[in-house]
């Protein structure tokens, strides 16, 4: 069978967070659709609209309180896409609440370095074992903010922040989720993509460390955090 070709698509923005989230939202008229599939898979788990509804305002306190600059993006992309504002924050926690209804696949992610590649930099990878319906949703998101290092990530939908991706710093993020006891409630808290967002702006492995102990809350998952490298050397 020949290997379909795909190209994912690059979403360039910058400015403050809240001007990052409007071109954003600008950008990608289809992320209404995407909110028309995210609401059909969640109607699959047994969650209607009117349960998503208090699950998603569970998480944005503990937003705003761990990032208050991510929550201005959130409220960006809502007033570029012009959609509700709630909406696109379901959009941003909605792995977070269907990890916890349904047994997912897993991504895997490497880190090598020294003796294990040929010039000694460190390199880092990922792979994503993505749910079939959402195949064509994923996209780069390249942010040239007015403070901090700049960062290209890839979204795992139209609408949502990255998940994975690297910095101009030299910092990388991989994120695999692990599912434990403690997380299947719905208690909300801080969700992965705000916790993958604010490592990717940070400059250093000590911030990046920091980050990840102040998420109350957050997704139980795995990050791996290292400067990365390629053939051409570090940024």
């Amino acid at each position: 069978m020949a290997k379909v070709k795909r190209e994912l698509k690059l979403i360039e923005v910058g400015g403050t967070p809240f001007q990052i989230g409007f071109q954003y939202g600008e950008a990608c008229p289809e992320i209404k659709k995407m909110l028309d599939l995210t609401y059909k898979e969640l109607e699959g788990t047994g969650l209607g609209r009117a349960a998503v509804a208090p699950l998603v305002q569970k998480y944005i306190p503990p937003i705003e309180e761990f990032a208050p600059e991510i929550l201005d993006m959130l409220k960006g992309i809502a007033e570029g896409a012009k959609v509700g504002f709630e909406e696109i924050c379901l959009l941003n926690v909605w792995l977070d609440i269907v990890s916890r209804k349904l047994a997912q696949g897993g991504c895997t992610s490497f880190i090598a370095s020294g003796e294990a590649t040929s010039n000694g930099e460190t390199i880092i990878g990922q792979n994503m074992d993505w749910r079939p319906a959402r195949d064509e949703t994923l996209a780069v998101l390249k942010i040239k903010p007015n403070q901090g290092p700049q960062s290209l990530a890839i979204t795992t939908t139209v609408g949502s922040l990255g998940i994975v991706g690297l910095n101009s710093a030299g910092l990388g993020v991989d994120a695999n989720g692990i599912m434990h006891k403690a997380s299947v409630s719905s208690h909300g808290g801080v969700p992965m993509v705000a916790i993958t967002t604010k490592l990717l702006a940070t400059e250093n492995m000590a911030k990046a460390i920091g980050v990840i102990a102040s998420a109350v809350g957050g997704f139980s998952s795995i990050s791996n955090q290292s400067p990365y490298g390629c053939s051409t050397g570090k940024r």
